[in-house]
């Protein structure tokens, strides 16, 4: 089993100083940082840290292959940290090993599905290894989290290369809210159509998202008391539902991913 970090021999007073020495020169000395936090990988309490500080070191210098080596070791060691899957994705991929660091980024999603390093991993290994289906679950959970034009507009190219350049959307509930985004492919703004057993229970337009004028944002309350198995959520024009759809009609809070 693992030892608790709380019974782990504690570093030498050396070792904290050449981790201190490490931290400062990361920023402007990065090639001397890693040669102070390498020698570290034997003080077992300061082995994840220095792990952490070895990889991204090495990306920063341009070696991927000891980057990928230690990213491997650290999935290795900690299989079940989306963390770590996250750090060996990253490095894989600039060592030019897009499929296995494809694998290590689901397997980071798979472990937090809410984390957005893990869904960012995600759908840049989906694009690099060219398989864009594998990451577009990361990638309608970044469009939940509109918190960076960059990770929109990331996520939105994953869809285009998912569905050819033609219109797309995605859906979700957010609390008591019908909430999604569409790709728009004309200048009339598209409009979403909200079913609950068949029978339509709303229809809003997709208004322009700041920054990024061809994706369409909506919102759609639900009536309180909604008493439905499932909503379908579709595009008025054609009927074609939204990625997501079905959605549970239940009552749920889901927040941001």
């Amino acid at each position: 089993m693992p030892t608790p970090d709380a019974v782990l021999p504690p570093p030498t007073p050396a070792a904290r100083r050449a981790m201190e020495a490490a931290r400062s020169l990361a920023g402007s000395d990065p090639a001397q940082a890693r040669r102070l936090a390498l020698p570290l990988l034997g003080q077992p309490a300061l082995h994840v840290e220095a792990l952490a500080m070895v990889i991204e070191l090495s990306r920063r210098l341009g070696d991927g292959p000891t980057a990928a080596a230690f990213a491997r070791r650290a999935a290795r060691l900690a299989p079940k940290s989306a963390l770590a899957r996250v750090l060996a994705t990253n490095a894989l991929m600039d060592a030019g090993f897009p499929d296995e660091a494809l694998n290590q980024a689901l397997a980071a999603v798979a472990l937090a599905p809410r984390d957005l390093a893990a869904n960012l991993a995600a759908v840049r290994a989906a694009l690099a290894a060219n398989r864009p289906a594998a990451g577009l679950p990361a990638a309608v959970a970044l469009l939940r989290a509109p918190d960076c034009l960059e990770t929109l507009r990331l996520a939105a190219g994953l869809l285009d290369a998912c569905f050819g350049g033609q219109a797309w959307g995605a859906a979700w509930r957010d609390g008591a809210t019908v909430t999604g985004c569409l790709r728009r492919c004309s200048p009339a703004l598209p409009e979403v159509l909200v079913l609950a057993d068949d029978l339509p229970l709303g229809r809003v337009a997709a208004t322009p998202l700041a920054g990024l004028p061809a994706l369409g944002g909506f919102r759609l309350p639900l009536p309180a008391g909604l008493d439905a198995a499932m909503l379908e959520v579709v595009r008025a024009d054609d009927g074609i539902p939204l990625f997501g759809s079905p959605l549970a009609a239940g009552p749920t809070e889901v927040g941001h991913a």
